[in-house]
C-alpha cells in the first residue's frame, strides 16, 4: 500500500470501502462521513447496515493507533458475524495484523476491533473510543445502560444500526428525542432494491409488516400478546438441526396462492420448549405436502395441521402418510383458546424463540378485540399471522392435543 493509499485509508472511511471496490449507496456515504458522538441509523432490510457498521468499525482502528472498538449485538453470534465483516475488508486491503481471532481483530498500530455477547455482564471492564450497537432495537435497555459508561473516559462514539421493533426501548427513546445524528434509510432509498420486489413484498408480508421492515417505521403493537413476553421469550440464537434423542411437536398453518403456508417445530423434550425450525411459502397443495413431509421425515415430529375448509383433504392425505397427524379445526372459540395457550406458554416462561423476523413482527401485530363472544384473535388488516398460528398449532400439540400426545407432554410447575 502506497503513502497516498494509506493517508486516504485514514482520513476517510468512504475511501477504504473504495479501495476494496465496493461504492457507497449515498446514505452510505453520509453515515461514514457524519460526525458526533452519537449516530443513529434507522434502516431496511437490506440496506447494507452491516457494510457501514464494519467500514466505521476498522477505520476507527486503522486511523488511530492503540483504540478500541467494540462490536455489541442482541447475540455472539450476529457480533461475531460482524467482526468477520470487519476482518474481510481488512485482509482485501491488505491490512498487517498482528493478532486475531474470531472475536478479536489487532491490528498493527495495537488498535482492536472485539466482537462481544449481548449481555451486560460479558462487556463490562472495557473502556472503548468507539462502540457500535448492531440491530439496536433489539438490544435490552440494561445492555445499552452498561455501554455507554465505556466512552466516558475516552470521549468516543456510540453508533446504533438497526431496523425497528416498535416503539419501545432505549433505540426508539434515542429516535423519538432526536438525539446525536440521525439518518433513516427506507428500501426505496436502496438502488439495489427493485420496487416489483418491494410490491411483492408488500403483498406477501401485508402493510404493517412491510412498513417496520422496509419502509423503517416504528409501529405500535398490536397487543393481543404483551411485548415483555415476546421479548423475554426471544433469547435463542437460531434455528436447530434435528438431534437424536429429542421429541419434536410440529404446527402447520395452511394457505394456498394468495395467503401463506406455515411450519414450526418445537423441541418439546423438556421445558422450557424451543422453537427449532419455521418456514413459510406460497405454492400448489401437492408441493406443499412434499415440503411438510420432508420436514416431517428429519424431525421425527408429530402434526397438527390446520384442518379448515380447503385444508381438510390436505390433513386427510398428510395423515395417510405421516400417521402423527391430527386436525385442528378454526373456530372463534378454538382460535380463542389456542392463541391462549401461547399466551400463557409465553407468560410462564414455557417457551423459547429464536428472533425470526415474520414471527415476530406477527406476535407483535396480533391484535385482541372483545366481541360478544369473547376475545377475538386476528392480524390488522393488510398482513398476517400464519406464523404465529403454525407456532400456537406446534404448542397445541403437546399442551392440548389428543390424549394419545400425553407421552410428550411435560408437565410444568404450573400444571
Amino acid at each position: 500500500m502506497n503513502l497516498a493509499t494509506d493517508l486516504a485509508l485514514a482520513l476517510s472511511p468512504v475511501a477504504l470501502l473504495q479501495q476494496v471496490g465496493l461504492e457507497p449507496d449515498p446514505w452510505q456515504e453520509r453515515a461514514l462521513l457524519s460526525v458526533g458522538n452519537e449516530l443513529y441509523i434507522l434502516a431496511s432490510r437490506q440496506a447494507g447496515k452491516s457494510t457501514v457498521a464494519a467500514a466505521l468499525a476498522l477505520h476507527a482502528a486503522y486511523a488511530w493507533p492503540e483504540r478500541t472498538v467494540l462490536l455489541i449485538a442482541p447475540t455472539l453470534r450476529q457480533s461475531s458475524e460482524l467482526s468477520a465483516k470487519v476482518r474481510s475488508l481488512a485482509t482485501k486491503l491488505g491490512l498487517a495484523l498482528a493478532g486475531e481471532s474470531a472475536l478479536r481483530l489487532e491490528l498493527s498500530n495495537r488498535s482492536r476491533v472485539i466482537a462481544l455477547p449481548g449481555a451486560q455482564e460479558g462487556i463490562r471492564g472495557y473502556s472503548a473510543h468507539l462502540v457500535v450497537l448492531d440491530e439496536a432495537a433489539w438490544i435490552p435497555d440494561e445492555l445499552y445502560q452498561a455501554a455507554r459508561p465505556m466512552l466516558a473516559v475516552t470521549g468516543g462514539r456510540l453508533v446504533a444500526i438497526s431496523t425497528p421493533y416498535g416503539m419501545r426501548g432505549w433505540f426508539y427513546r434515542a429516535w423519538a428525542e432526536e438525539r446525536g445524528q440521525r439518518i433513516r434509510v427506507t428500501a426505496y432509498d436502496i438502488p439495489r432494491i427493485r420496487s416489483e420486489f418491494l410490491e411483492a413484498e408488500r403483498r406477501a408480508l401485508g402493510d404493517w409488516a412491510f412498513r417496520q421492515e422496509y419502509l423503517a417505521e416504528f409501529l405500535e403493537a398490536g397487543g393481543a400478546i404483551p411485548e415483555e413476553l415476546i421479548q423475554r421469550a426471544t433469547v435463542l440464537e437460531g434455528p436447530e438441526p434435528p438431534r437424536t434423542g429429542r421429541v419434536y411437536a410440529a404446527g402447520l398453518d395452511l394457505a394456498r396462492l394468495a395467503d401463506w403456508s406455515s411450519l414450526s417445530i418445537l423441541d418439546v423434550t423438556e421445558l422450557p420448549y424451543r422453537l427449532v425450525h419455521q418456514e413459510r411459502w406460497q405454492s400448489e397443495w401437492s408441493y406443499t405436502e412434499a415440503r411438510v413431509l420432508g420436514v416431517l421425515e428429519r424431525y421425527q415430529a408429530r402434526l397438527t395441521v390446520d384442518a379448515t375448509g380447503v385444508g381438510d383433504p390436505v390433513y386427510e392425505r398428510l395423515r395417510r402418510a405421516w400417521p402423527q397427524t391430527h386436525p385442528f379445526r378454526f373456530t372463534a372459540q378454538s382460535k380463542q383458546q389456542l392463541v391462549n395457550e401461547l399466551r400463557l406458554s409465553l407468560a410462564e416462561e414455557r417457551l423459547h424463540l429464536y428472533p425470526e423476523p415474520t414471527l415476530l413482527a406477527e406476535l407483535r401485530a396480533l391484535q385482541a378485540r372483545q366481541t360478544a363472544y369473547g376475545v377475538s384473535y386476528e392480524a390488522p388488516s393488510g398482513a398476517h399471522d400464519d406464523t404465529v398460528m403454525s407456532l400456537a398449532l406446534a404448542l397445541w400439540t403437546v399442551r392440548g392435543g389428543p390424549p394419545e400426545y400425553i407421552s410428550v407432554r411435560v408437565r410444568s410447575r404450573w400444571g
